[in-house]
């Protein structure tokens, strides 16, 4: 071996130093320095708004380890009206090979935002820089503006990129030990998903926030299946299944002018949605033993509105007023709604659609009579002045409800 002279061997030295001390230290406190900058959580709410689709504001940003970051306090906001969508109290993100992998403490929705929320997920999911990503919740809560509240736990989201340029994502979740399952596919800015309740029942309300015509149903249950489809911001989609436990005042509104006690299930074979409301529904109401006022019965009755035809147990009736309440046995009554009518059909054991212990009371217009929609919302809410429903129960019912275009145009098309 030989030795180096002393000047080298103080090079050699201060290289050294320099290499293994002074550039790390100087890129350790260069690190530190970035990751807390005063206009770091600016940053990061310009780039996650770039990367989601959405707005994004924060209270804080912390990286316990390398390749751990922790935001907290995360809000999540339509682009164009602001409306929060969710937020998350914390949220964890790292990578995993090729994968970013995400973890949330809270995930709260607010169910009036659901629509929104979709349409912000699908413009998200159209992205082509998508990488392939793992979520994971511990709670989410979905709250509506009557404070009705639905729990989840444990909830998995798995997304990956697919062929042809499409964008799938599983999601399971539990509620009360059973498992709800979403798929989500997304291919060029049309967002497709389906929702499987029927191993776990959903409140209607909830149901109600998307699908029109049942967020009046209060604590009822559905359990079925639910297709959304989102393509431009044109909301769509079909329902099939069964609610059950429905309120029959409450789904038909407490400004009606009628009243009528009892619980009824509501078994719905087709129903497709839009934006607009109701554009198909077809199914079948039942009911145990309730009551109703003697004014309903006299409404499904008239000439001008149903004109459902008296049964045996009509002749005993003997009220004093329109509002003394007349109990029935029973209530079934099948349905088909369109823009082009309604057509009724009674489901009781001899084809009534209520009966009472003294006998039919009430049989189902002439078969094959094809009623107009309109008549509906006369039913329920009579108009005060003039032809025209006036209140406001009546202009929420007929918006959700498939109205024709013009009467001649359905005319035509139902006597086809």
């Amino acid at each position: 071996m030989f030795a180096l002279h002393e000047t080298t061997q103080r090079r050699v030295c201060r290289v050294t130093f320099l290499v293994l001390c002074v550039v790390p230290t100087l890129l350790t406190l260069v690190g530190i320095a970035y990751c807390n900058r005063p206009w770091r959580e600016n940053d990061w709410q310009r780039a996650l708004r770039q990367k989601l689709h959405v707005r994004v504001s924060l209270d804080d940003i912390s990286s316990p380890r390398p390749g751990l970051t922790v935001l907290k306090n995360v809000r999540l906001g339509d682009l164009r009206t602001d409306r929060t969508l969710g937020v998350v109290n914390e949220l964890c993100f790292h990578r995993k090979d090729s994968r970013l992998l995400l973890h949330a403490e809270h995930l709260a929705i607010e169910a009036e935002h659901l629509p929104a929320f979709s349409a912000a997920l699908s413009t998200w999911l159209a992205t082509d820089v998508l990488v392939p990503l793992d979520f994971q919740a511990d709670e989410l809560t979905i709250t509506n503006t009557s404070m009705q509240t639905l729990q989840l736990e444990n909830l998995v989201a798995t997304g990956d990129k697919g062929d042809a340029g499409t964008h799938r994502y599983r999601l399971q979740a539990q509620q009360g030990g059973e498992i709800l399952q979403i798929l989500l596919d997304n291919q060029g800015g049309r967002l497709h998903g389906s929702l499987d309740t029927r191993r776990a029942s959903l409140p209607a309300w909830l149901i109600g926030s998307l699908v029109p015509g049942f967020a009046g149903c209060g604590e009822a249950r559905f359990s079925g299946e639910v297709i959304v489809e989102n393509e431009n911001h044109d909301l769509h989609g079909e329902l099939r299944g069964e609610f059950e436990g429905v309120n029959l005042q409450q789904w038909i509104g407490v400004g009606s002018r009628h009243h009528i006690q009892g619980v009824c299930e509501v078994q719905l074979q087709a129903l497709t949605w839009s934006r607009a409301g109701i554009t198909k529904a077809q199914g079948k109401i039942s009911s145990g033993s309730g009551a109703a006022s003697y004014s309903l019965y006299q409404a499904l009755a008239s000439p001008k509105l149903f004109q459902c035809t008296p049964g045996p147990g009509w002749k005993t009736l003997g009220p004093t007023s329109p509002e003394e309440l007349i109990f029935f046995d029973q209530l079934a009554v099948s349905f088909q709604v369109t823009s082009a009518g309604i057509l009724l059909a009674g489901k009781c054991p001899d084809g009534a659609l209520m009966t009472a212990g003294r006998g039919s009371l009430l049989y189902g217009p002439p078969e094959g009579s094809l009623l107009p929609v309109a008549n509906l919302v006369q039913l329920f809410h009579d108009p005060r002045q003039g032809w025209l429903p006036d209140t406001r129960g009546a202009h929420e019912m007929s918006k959700e409800l498939p109205l024709p275009e013009s009467q001649g145009r359905e005319s035509g098309a139902a006597r086809k």
